[in-house]
């Protein structure tokens, strides 16, 4: 499972490429998708970490989200992942940030670091957080139940009580839907998925490759099925519980169900302008949000 992060999740495996020039991300096939993704982590961001002291990042990538922080009022950041070159990336685009939006100096603080200790047994910070964040990645460290309760372990005691853990994720249900035909394969313009695991899907471990054209999973990637009622349980052996109420109106429209639907994984639902190829669509619905709460 590590090496599989090493080589995937230090690269915020979905839609976070980043791309030069603004004509190039227009151009892309994925930027309206990219656009839309974006778009749900800003406003989760807002939703479960608006005003924080202190926030945490896990598997940053390369700062993408350096922006989202700051215009949530969040005061200070820390970002960590496996990759040292996405570190040293991520770093640079904050100074980048600081240069062009001054007024954050001494108002907003990020660090970014390496490690290979996510998702470990008795990985903790030196101090706790507002808030935990995971986007795009959680499903890296769901390949042993092990490892699953390590990283909801390591979740769990860098989180403040009453603190929010959120972020978004493949849902395995839909995986497992698209890949159940006799080839195990779902293909179209956008979209790639192949069923790697033998026999029934279980409840850990079960791999399968997903490839998004136009985002860094162009060249597909080994991921793990996770399902809401799994991480949920192993979640609560932690003093975490799920939320399933958000209160932001423009979060919950871009959501299926919304505000209505009291389910962990909130499945995202696009709206792509009329003529849009239907598999950004597909792409797009694989993903759903999840937030917990660590008890009061």
């Amino acid at each position: 499972m590590l090496e599989n992060s090493k080589r995937i999740y230090g690269r915020k495996a979905t839609c976070q490429t980043v791309v030069a020039g603004n004509s190039v991300r227009v151009a892309s096939t994925s930027y309206n998708l990219r656009k839309f993704h974006n778009l749900i982590k800003r406003y989760l961001i807002s939703e479960f970490a608006s005003g924080a002291g202190s926030f945490l990042d896990l598997a940053c990538g390369r700062g993408g989200d350096i922006a989202k922080w700051c215009d949530a009022g969040i005061k200070s950041v820390r970002g960590f992942d496996l990759s040292a070159e996405s570190v040293v990336e991520a770093t640079v685009r904050y100074e980048s940030f600081l240069a062009a939006r001054p007024e954050a100096i001494g108002n907003f603080r990020v660090n970014f670091e390496q490690t290979d200790s996510i998702g470990r047994d008795g990985w903790a910070c030196s101090e706790q957080f507002d808030a935990v964040s995971c986007m795009f990645a959680l499903h890296y460290f769901c390949g042993t139940e092990r490892s699953t309760r390590d990283f909801f372990e390591g979740v769990a005691s860098n989180l403040k009580v009453g603190g929010y853990f959120f972020g978004t994720v493949p849902n395995g249900k839909d995986i497992v839907e698209h890949v159940s035909n006799t080839s195990g394969t779902y293909e179209s313009k956008m979209l790639r998925l192949e069923r790697k695991w033998e026999g029934k899907p279980a409840a850990f471990g079960s791999v399968y490759s997903c490839t998004i054209d136009g985002t860094v999973t162009e060249e597909g990637s080994d991921e793990y099925l996770v399902y809401s009622s799994v991480i949920t349980t192993v979640a609560a052996l932690y003093g975490l519980v799920p939320v399933t109420v958000y209160t932001d109106p423009k979060l919950c429209s871009m959501l299926e169900g919304g505000q209505t639907q009291s389910v962990i994984f909130k499945r995202f639902l696009p709206t792509y302008r009329p003529g849009t190829d239907p598999s950004m669509t597909t792409a797009s619905q694989i993903f759903s949000t999840f937030c917990f709460r660590k008890k009061l």
